[in-house]
């Protein structure tokens, strides 16, 4: 794609600047603060698909971190995402989900997934070149996510990180390395809460927590076909 560019002036120098940051919003993705479409929770009503809820509690050392403080993707905590249909391929999830300004800033996420197996992996910030980033997320930690056939809404854990940060230049600090990652179920009741809130009628969310996953080789159960 051939991008425009502008003269040498005070003006041109602005509009370039515009368009190299509108550029950067495009190629970076954003965190999406957007509740399921009503195909997806149709799908969901009849068994193709999960809501499944996933919270981030971070530190850098000791001080607490929001993991999804950011407008942008790259700037925050990230998921990487293998299944069936990647051939155990761990993606990027481009476009983090929220429920609420609030569930948010806990660090509340959610996913829209066919009931099967995926392996999912967690990463810092992103601080380098894209090609680095990229290949963080075939690495660990890494867990394995079973969600079972009729789950309506699935709690799959809290996922625990500290490590290292950076710096920013306007005060504060962003997550550049996890050193720990750990998951428990200890927010199961907070996502009872969340679900009733938001999907009052899915009833209450099963728990199928993460597990540990440090092999080689993916085991993948075949998803259901998805509605015509």
């Amino acid at each position: 794609m051939q991008l425009p560019t502008y003269p040498l002036t005070r003006t041109g120098c602005f509009k370039s600047m515009l368009l190299m940051i509108a550029t950067h919003v495009i190629l970076t993705g954003c965190a999406s603060m957007d509740a399921p479409t009503g195909r997806e929770l149709e799908d969901v009503l009849t068994g193709h698909k999960t809501i499944v809820l996933l919270r981030i509690e971070a530190h850098i050392g000791h001080s607490p971190y929001e993991p999804f403080k950011a407008d942008l993707a790259d700037d925050n905590i990230c998921f990487g995402l293998g299944s069936f249909d990647t051939g155990g391929h761990l993606r990027r999830i481009e476009n983090q989900r929220f429920l609420s300004p609030e569930s948010r800033r806990e660090g509340w996420t959610y996913m829209v997934l066919t009931p099967g197996i995926y392996y999912l992996t967690v990463q810092p910030t992103r601080g380098t070149d894209i090609f680095s980033y990229m290949d963080r997320f075939n690495a660990p930690p890494r867990w394995q996510l079973d969600i079972p056939e009729g789950a309506r809404v699935l709690y799959a854990g809290t996922i625990r990180v500290s490590g290292t940060g950076a710096p920013l230049i306007f005060g504060g600090s962003i997550l550049r390395e996890i050193l720990d990652a750990s998951v428990d179920g200890a927010d199961q009741k907070s996502a009872t809460t969340i679900s009733a809130a938001h999907f009052p009628d899915l009833g209450v969310p099963q728990v199928s927590l993460l597990q540990p996953y440090e092999g080689k080789a993916f085991h993948f159960r075949s998803p259901l076909q998805p509605p015509l």
